[in-house]
């Protein structure tokens, strides 16, 4: 019996320690299942959770750099003053212009304007110009576009001032000066006609002139209208004679003729702006009385203080907005936020002007503030004139052309779109600067916006170039700094109104706990329980 006994406590502690092999061997199964589980999820899940759900943001500009750069922004202007006058003392007369006006502040603070001032005298294939062609003396306007072949002369944004001989006869009459059509003017000196200023003082006066933009070119929303370098001309035509198609068909080619040499072949301005001038002819506009209802009561009572109208019919200015109401009503509206509205009249029964009746004065122009402009084609001439004043009017520009301007045939003359150029680039620079840093504060407010690699590319672009047009503003180079300018700032308004930016911009937290909370629970079940198995092994272990 005693053997049996010890057989049988033999056996139990086989299967005993069987037991606790295969306990352990369970044991080391769970805790390594759980560890691996465990793994998973914080190295893999985890993680791509993590990158799935995070906003994209690539690294954004420094803007604090453009903003330092912009606070006061310097325009560097090269005036060179040639002497055609030899009696002039080019170094006395250098060093006053240097001395006295080396800078100046716009009232805002905004730019500066530095003078780079040169004074020389004539050289040699200048001179040929000036002297005496056989037994004929050159015109003035022949001189003008001869100096322009000359190598440097045609340099966007400078300047050349030809200071000539008091007897001179290329300045007729009693002018003081005369602006060429490109960059080049030209003073007489002569102490008679200076107001007791010195030839310095003239000479700055001149240079400042030719800046028409810089007082107030910066908050005009005309400006403003110029920064996309493409414009819609919409030129609604209304003919008072319903009957004659010919004769609108006439006018309508004409228009695109005259908008072509003005706008394209002649002045230059298709290197700022692309003007694209679309016409459409409108039918049964007004009714047959509307335009004899609105002329001015005092011309139909015969006034006798109305003898500047004669047998002209004079439409009352005041009801210039009826007109513009009643044809905006009957217009198909432009898909194009840049477009500019013209209504061309086309009288039939008489010449038809519009009439001041508070200073007595008439004209066959009306220009609104922005939305465009009205022209009554009167005579041939007095439509060119007028189509002239309206798209002047456009690009911040007087409607009518300087005095003593060389010819008056032009739409703009060079050094005009100097300084339109230098207005654009200006108000670009800060457009860029503004747009870059509105993004730059809603990225901080709101913390899961995305920024994609493009968005970012485009904010660096913008702050890079803008930059660059900077420091060519300030060295006389203004061409580049207008083609810098205008790539920054398309690069910011593409970045600003980038669809993308709202992609998450109206997603708060409670939305995003209510729909990661059902996906996350029942996976984190396994997660607890995995670790509770872990913690309770690794008690049961230390007992």
């Amino acid at each position: 019996m005693a053997n049996i006994t010890a057989a049988d406590d033999d056996n139990n502690v086989d299967n005993n320690t069987a037991d606790n092999n295969r306990t352990d061997t369970d044991n080391n199964l769970g805790i390594l299942s759980s560890v691996i589980y465990i793994c998973i999820i914080v190295m893999v899940g985890f993680p791509l959770w993590w990158t799935t759900t995070s906003p994209s943001r690539h690294s954004l500009p420094d803007v604090s750099a453009l903003m330092v750069s912009s606070q006061t922004i310097r325009h560097q202007l090269q005036v060179t003053v040639v002497a055609v006058d030899n009696d002039i003392d080019r170094q006395e007369l250098k060093s006053q212009l240097v001395g006295n006006w080396p800078q100046k502040f716009s009232p805002d603070g905004s730019c500066s304007y530095g003078y780079e001032w040169k004074v020389r005298a004539l050289l040699p294939k200048e001179e040929l110009f000036f002297n005496n062609s056989g037994s004929q003396r050159r015109p003035l306007s022949d001189i003008d576009d001869k100096l322009t072949a000359i190598k440097d002369h045609e340099t966007v944004g400078k300047l050349w001032l030809f200071v000539l001989p008091s007897n001179t006869k290329l300045i007729s009459g009693q002018q003081r000066h005369v602006f060429g059509k490109n960059r080049f003017f030209y003073l007489r000196n002569d102490p008679k006609v200076f107001d007791e200023k010195s030839l310095a003082e003239i000479i700055n006066e001149l240079v400042e002139s030719t800046q028409i933009l810089t007082e107030k070119a910066y908050n005009s929303q005309r400006i403003d209208f110029l920064l996309y370098p493409e414009i819609d001309i919409i030129v609604n035509v209304v003919n008072e004679d319903e009957t004659n198609n010919e004769l609108l068909k006439k006018r309508v080619d004409e228009i695109h003729s005259i908008g072509d040499i003005g706008l394209t072949k002649q002045s230059g301005i298709s290197e700022l702006i692309r003007f694209n001038i679309i016409t459409q002819t409108l039918h049964y506009v007004f009714k047959d009385n509307f335009i004899s209802t609105h002329l001015n009561n005092a011309n139909n009572n015969n006034d006798s203080r109305l003898t500047i109208g004669g047998t002209d019919r004079l439409f009352d200015v005041k009801n210039v907005p009826i007109l513009m109401n009643t044809v905006e009503s009957r217009v198909v509206e432009h898909n194009n936020k840049q477009s500019f509205h013209i209504l061309v009249y086309i009288p039939s029964d008489g010449p038809l002007f519009f009439y001041d009746i508070t200073h007595e004065t008439k004209s066959n122009i009306m220009v609104t503030p922005f939305r465009g402009g009205v022209i009554v084609w009167n005579k041939d001439n007095d439509f060119v004139n007028g189509f002239r004043a309206v798209i002047r009017n456009l690009i911040a520009l007087p409607n009518e052309i300087p005095k003593n301007l060389i010819t008056n045939e032009l739409f703009f003359a060079k050094w005009e779109l100097d300084a339109i150029r230098r207005s654009i680039t200006q108000k670009r620079i800060l457009k860029t600067l503004a747009s870059l840093e509105s993004i730059s504060k809603l990225i901080h407010k709101v913390n899961n916006i995305v920024i994609i690699q493009e968005i970012a590319k485009r904010m660096h672009t913008a702050v890079d170039v803008s930059i660059e047009a900077i420091n060519c503003l300030h060295e006389t180079d203004l061409k580049n700094a207008y083609k810098l300018s205008t790539k920054g700032y398309l690069s910011s308004e593409t970045a600003f109104f980038d669809p993308s930016l709202l992609s998450l911009l109206y997603f708060p937290d409670d939305q995003k706990y209510a729909v990661y909370f059902p996906l996350f629970l029942p996976v984190s079940l396994p997660v607890f329980s995995s670790l509770y198995y872990l913690y309770k092994t690794y008690k049961t272990r230390m007992r």
